[in-house]
This record gives C-alpha cells, sequence and structure tokens, in this order.
C-alpha cells in the first residue's frame, strides 16, 4: 500500500482504522437528480461526496448513505450522516450521502389504509431517488475513483427503509395500479442514467423495518443491522402506532427472513435503547466501528 505520509494518523489496517487525517468534500453538493415532489413541483435532488485526502488508492469501495427524519425532515447535510459519512471516508472509504424527495401526502380524516398507503408512496419516492443516485454515481464513478463492483447502501431509520426497499424490492411486487400512480422503480426524473445497474454488495441498516419480509429472497444481498432493544422498530412483527398505525416487520423479523434463507446477516443491539440510540453520542462510535469492520468483511 502507498499512502501519503501527511494524511497517516496510525499505522492501522484500511478500511477498519482511520488512517487519514483529512477528509477531501470537494465533491459537495452535487445535483444528481430533478423529480417530482408530491405535489408535482420540481426538485432538484444533491449528494455529498467524502474522500480520504491524499489517498493514492486507484479505485475505492463506495458507502452511500442516507439520512433519517420520517420521509418528512432532514437533508445530506445532517450532523450524523455527516459523522458517518466522515468517519468512514478516514478509514479509506468513499462515502456519499444523499438527499432525497421529503413530505408525505397526508389529508384530513384518511383513513387508516390510505395512510399506510401514503407513507409507502413516500418511502417509493425515496427508493426511487436512490436509484437513481446509485446509477449516477456509477456513470461518475471516475470522479471519485470508486470501485462500482463494491458499492454498498445504509442509512438510518427512513434512511434504512430506503435501503432495504433498494436492496430487496422488485417493481413487480407491488400494484400495477401503485406503479402506474407513482411511476416506474426507474426512470421516473430527469438524468436518471438508464443503462447503468443500481445492484449494490450490502445493506448497512440501523433501524429500518420492511412492509412484507417476503420481499427477501434466496441470493439477495447481506445484511447488517443495528437497533436499541426498546425501539419499537426493534420487533419481529407489529404495528407502529401514531400516525397513522402502520404494520412492519421489524429488526427480528429482518433478521428471521435472512437466517430462514441462509443468507449472511449480523445484528449489533443496544440494551434498553430507544430508537436514534445506535447513533446517539454515546453509542455512534461503537456503530461506526462495526460498520466499517462489516462493510471490510463484504470487500
Amino acid at each position: 500500500m502507498i499512502f501519503v505520509k501527511s494524511i497517516i494518523t496510525t499505522s492501522g489496517t484500511r478500511y477498519i482504522d482511520e488512517i487519514f487525517s483529512a477528509v477531501d468534500t470537494s465533491l459537495f453538493r452535487v445535483d444528481y437528480r430533478i423529480a417530482k415532489t408530491y405535489h408535482s413541483s420540481d426538485t432538484t435532488l444533491k449528494l455529498n461526496v467524502y474522500q480520504p485526502a491524499g489517498d493514492t488508492f486507484r479505485l475505492r469501495p463506495a458507502v452511500v448513505f442516507i439520512h433519517g427524519g420520517g420521509f418528512s425532515g432532514g437533508t445530506e447535510k445532517d450532523y450524523y450522516a455527516d459523522s458517518i459519512c466522515s468517519a468512514l471516508a478516514r478509514r479509506g472509504y468513499v462515502t456519499i450521502s444523499l438527499g432525497y424527495r421529503l413530505g408525505i401526502a397526508w389529508a384530513p380524516h384518511m383513513s387508516n389504509a390510505d395512510s399506510i398507503l401514503k407513507q409507502l408512496e413516500a418511502a417509493y419516492r425515496a427508493d426511487q431517488d436512490a436509484r437513481a443516485a446509485i446509477r449516477y454515481i456509477r456513470k461518475s464513478s471516475s470522479i471519485g475513483r470508486i470501485d462500482t463492483t463494491k458499492m454498498f447502501i445504509g442509512g438510518a431509520s427512513a434512511g434504512a427503509i430506503t435501503s432495504i426497499l433498494l436492496a430487496y424490492l422488485n417493481q413487480d411486487e407491488l400494484s400495477s395500479d401503485f406503479v402506474f400512480r407513482n411511476g416506474p422503480l426507474d426512470g421516473t426524473g430527469t438524468y436518471d442514467y438508464p443503462g447503468y445497474a443500481t445492484k449494490v454488495k450490502g445493506v448497512i441498516n440501523m433501524e429500518g423495518v420492511i412492509l412484507d419480509t417476503t420481499w427477501i429472497k434466496t441470493g439477495d444481498v447481506p445484511i447488517f443491522s443495528y437497533y436499541g432493544t426498546a425501539d419499537p422498530f426493534y420487533v419481529v412483527s407489529g404495528a407502529v402506532s401514531g400516525s397513522p398505525f402502520a404494520p412492519i416487520f421489524g429488526g427480528q423479523g429482518i433478521r428471521l427472513r435472512f437466517n430462514h434463507l441462509g443468507i449472511p446477516n449480523g445484528i449489533i443491539t443496544y440494551p434498553g435503547g430507544v430508537h436514534g440510540s445506535v447513533y446517539n453520542a454515546v453509542n455512534i462510535h461503537a456503530t461506526i466501528n462495526s460498520m466499517s469492520a462489516a462493510i471490510q468483511a463484504q470487500l
């Protein structure tokens, strides 16, 4: 391995330890897509690219990170997204923090079924955007010297749900009426880069859920998950109360499905941790260390 000595902080292992002292953020606020919001106005979506400063490797693995916020808030500039992307970049990864379309089309006195549908539509829009971003990154991989055979996706909460959808949901598993109303998973915005794959090598799931575990099939990519044990998203199956009341399969249910199919997976839990605990100030360092090791093991 050849490194620029001025950016070495330790003699540790690449992808495991922070061997770079600085992060190159010259590729921030990059436009990757124009798409319609839920109220039919155009929005320009952006991403931030984090690179290990001074790295001389010809090709580097990439980790695409998607922020949380209930599909209603957050940006690619979120503090915890920046912290995770920066920490992984210092280990030698190229990391990309994504912005995506936000907003859920709530209406007064909406039925429970319609409320769940509107949530799914919001997650579907985020999935469409994430797929477009993966294609954009593959098309532009020479800029960040990305090894497109070693691309991972992950996120927190809504970002984890989006990552799970991208990796495990096929369009034919949704009704033709739903797809007609919301457009296909691929090719629904300006600059969609047809011809580039959306395949990833693995998923980092920080507090995500899935609506149907049968979307996960034999031969699918591995997943590595993080939950607090008091997080309602950690359940085998159940529902999240509030507005609206939505049925889900949580962390334990996802793990059972992966084990049943014999797909490699892992899970880290924080006893008593509530939703958001895996990346709070107490746990984020341990989460990042485990995450980098889990990704490195799949390279």
